[in-house]
């Protein structure tokens, strides 16, 4: 099998909208995959689910090797030959491809990843048939024949001892995983630095990084309201949209406000009395989802909640924002500013992108640079690149810059 038809292979075995693999019937599907564990059983568990993990080299081949000229012309997604070969090459321009395989196993329910996402999948306790699965025909057998041969070279050179230097000599650096500090960023793309900020003035950074740095924004050092209302809230959310600007800003009240641009789901907030202080404390301890709080939605990293808070002491706002560095930091200012005790999510996150003293996560090829990561050793990071674009590839400063973590090491059993 050639890399395009691995890839290819992958796409349709991945299902459920890349959640799952497809589930590995009885039969010789369940006997090609109990070989293949078995083949690589010797190798130390790299996972508390006796997790295996090890890299193979697919090459690419013709543009024949994998497709059909024929039919691609039939298709009219061609027009001649050289056009076959020329769009062949600009999807696959490296003559060999890297994979890394990974397989876990817990209480007999088995996994087996390709390339970060998972292929197949099998349960002992279902007896699965093959019908009604992404895959077509005989394809999983196919795939778990491929995947035992290069288990069965993989495993010759762990034997050997030769596994680890080999890999170390030979993957690409696109497939690795790194960091580069912010700072040597900024320097290769200048105009990054104010994408990230959007508009936030420094003499605003220095104010929020005081605040941070002197701990003045701890829960123990805001003091507390002795009472919230809906109208309260409405009123400092509508503040906050006026300090952030662009698409959002005060309308006729601030209810509407936070009706026009918040999430939406309120759980039945926008009902109760928006001036008593007792609807809105029911309210509050029956409200179990965060979405009231969502003042600008969006995915995991670019929410922003303004929550209220209440503990013995009174009420207290919390703003909790990632990838929105200027919304979060305004949103936090705006209501200290207006006299309200609040504090902030994991402020020194949002204080280090500031100050581009953070750092961008280098992630391998097959693997979205998309959202916030977390790196080999546990740092948080907001962003990720990799090397498959061609603008980081080709830049001078960037692959300069760039702290390349080792290799995992596959070690034998014991």
């Amino acid at each position: 099998m050639f890399a395009p038809e691995l890839i290819s292979c992958k796409e349709r075995l991945n299902c459920n909208n890349g959640w799952n693999g497809t589930m590995v019937s009885s039969g010789r599907e369940k006997a090609l995959l109990d070989e293949l564990y078995r083949i690589l059983d010797p190798i130390r568990p790299m996972g508390r689910d006796d997790n295996k993990r090890f890299w193979i080299r697919v090459l690419r081949g013709s543009a024949d090797d994998s497709f059909s000229y024929d039919e691609m012309r039939e298709w009219g997604d061609v027009k001649s030959r050289d056009e076959f070969k020329s769009e062949f090459l600009s999807f696959f321009p490296d003559e060999e491809y890297w994979f890394p395989i990974e397989t876990m196993e817990y209480r007999g329910y088995r996994a087996v990843f390709l390339q970060y996402r998972c292929i197949l999948e099998y349960e002992p306790r279902k007896d699965m048939p093959a019908q009604g699965r992404q895959a077509w025909g005989d394809e999983v057998e196919i795939m778990l024949d491929f995947l035992i041969s290069k288990a069965k070279e993989c495993m010759a050179l762990i034997m050997e001892g030769r596994y680890n230097e080999y890999i170390d000599e030979n993957l690409p650096l696109k497939y690795r995983k790194g960091y580069i500090e912010t700072k040597y960023y900024y320097q290769a793309f200048p105009e990054a630095r104010e994408n990230m900020l959007c508009g936030l003035r420094d003499a605003e950074i220095d104010e929020f990084r005081y605040i941070i740095e002197s701990g003045e924004w701890k829960e123990a050092n805001i003091g507390r309201l002795s009472g919230m209302s809906a109208s309260l809230y409405y009123d400092v959310v509508a503040e906050c949209y006026e300090a952030i600007g662009g698409r959002y800003g005060r309308l006729a009240s601030s209810k509407e406000t936070y009706m026009r641009f918040a999430d939406g789901r309120d759980n039945n907030l926008t009902e109760i009395d928006d001036e008593s202080e007792e609807e809105y404390q029911k309210w509050y301890e029956r409200t179990h989802s965060g979405h009231a709080w969502e003042i600008i939605s969006g995915h995991t990293d670019t929410m922003l909640h303004l929550y209220t808070c209440n503990d013995e002491g009174g009420w207290y706002f919390s703003v909790s924002g990632t990838l929105r560095i200027m919304e979060t930091v305004r949103t936090f200012l705006t209501v200290r500013m207006l006299g309200y005790p609040v504090t902030i999510y994991r402020p020194e996150r949002i204080l280090k992108a500031c100050l581009a003293t953070d750092k961008f996560g280098v992630v391998p090829e097959g693997i979205l640079p998309f959202g916030t990561s977390n790196l080999p050793d546990g740092e948080f990071v907001m962003h990720t690149i990799n090397l498959d674009s061609e603008e980081y590839r080709n830049n001078r400063i960037i692959l300069d810059n760039i702290k390349w973590y080792d290799l995992e090491k596959v070690h034998l059993k014991e």
